[in-house]
Parts: structure tokens; sequence; C-alpha cells
């Protein structure tokens, strides 16, 4: 639907767990955007430079315990240009979300 509205779509594969996560990445490119499909915001959602971060960050997702574990991870391919935000995004206060926040969007319209 993005594309066919003349908006840049990143390439995505779903994951459950590292082996995947880190070859999915490899076929995107990177950088890439893992964050996990459960949750809200930017909470979980991290650039990963190489298979390294992704090989860090995915267990952080899939092992974190309480409602917010993830059992699906998804592998984004990083786009660069106008970010679409929501509102409470800005509120954010863990020094994580507030990273999250001041990054570019993966889900962007062409620049």
């Amino acid at each position: 639907m993005l594309k066919n509205a003349g908006l840049l779509a990143p390439a995505y594969e779903l994951v459950h767990n590292v082996p995947p996560a880190v070859e999915a990445a490899i076929r995107i490119g990177f950088p890439v955007i893992v964050k996990p499909v459960v949750g809200s915001g930017s909470t979980g959602v991290r650039l990963c430079l190489d298979g390294r971060d992704v090989g860090e960050q995915v267990p952080h997702l899939l092992w974190s315990g309480g409602e917010g574990t993830a059992r699906d991870i998804l592998i984004e391919e990083f786009i660069v240009g106008f970010g679409i935000f929501r509102r409470d995004s800005w509120r954010c206060r863990a020094r994580h979300h507030q990273e999250a926040c001041h990054r570019p969007a993966t889900a962007l319209a062409s620049t």
C-alpha cells in the first residue's frame, strides 16, 4: 500500500531467534532496525549497524521477561527520509526510548 502511494517502504523479515535475525539483516543490508512485533512507541526498537549489534539486541527482546517479551521480531531496512511520529513518542522517559525518538523513523515518505 505504501509503495502504491509513492512512499518508501522498508524491506523486512520476521524472525524468531538470533541466527535467522543475523541472516535476515545480512540479506537486507546494514544498517537495519530491529524491533519487537509487540508493544508500542519505540520500546525495544534499535538501529543495528552490524551482525554483532543484531546478535546482542535480539536476545534482549526475546528474553526480557514480562508482558513485553517478544516472540516475533522484525528486521527492517533502515530508510532515511521524513519520519512519521506519533505524538506520544515524544513523551518518552526512559533513556533508550529517548534515543529511539530522536532517530529517523523507518517508515518514511520519500525525500
